[in-house]
């Protein structure tokens, strides 16, 4: 999974709050068309079956978001996701000792973009299929 963090990034309310606001249903009947035109377009299926394709999708996404935003508003931090995934990875023998070098590595400067985007950096060829698929111009079709 690849994000993008800079201090112009819009943070969303939790999620609660974006489906309890005014402005959700009109929003999400939009996302939902426009899905349902897709997979009955692309995969020459039904808008009944494509409908339903598109409501368990986002009903086990929504789902996982209510819960995770639940836990992370009313837990200790020690409940959290972040706490739940610390205690797993500890079980894991040698995560905790590769998660130590990722963040070294981020705090030495050895995965900035400039860094990876050097060929004599050690990550520059497993990073340039990322790169060119996020630069990459859209095709716009009618």
């Amino acid at each position: 999974m690849i994000r993008q963090g800079h201090d112009d990034r819009h943070i969303l309310s939790d999620c609660f709050d974006q489906i309890t606001g005014p402005n959700w249903q009109p929003a999400y009947q939009i996302f939902h068309d426009t899905l349902i035109d897709a997979l009955s377009s692309v995969d020459n299926i039904s808008e009944s079956k494509a409908s339903e394709i598109v409501k368990q999708a986002f009903w086990a996404y929504l789902s996982g978001g209510i819960k995770r935003g639940y836990k992370e508003k009313y837990f200790s931090k020690n409940s959290s996701f972040w706490g739940s995934i610390t205690k797993r990875l500890k079980m894991v023998p040698g995560a905790v000792h590769l998660a130590r070098n990722i963040r070294a590595k981020l705090k030495n400067g050895e995965l900035t973009l400039p860094t990876l985007l050097s060929p004599s950096s050690l990550y520059h060829e497993d990073f340039m299929p990322v790169y060119e698929i996020i630069n990459k111009q859209p095709v716009i079709t009618q």
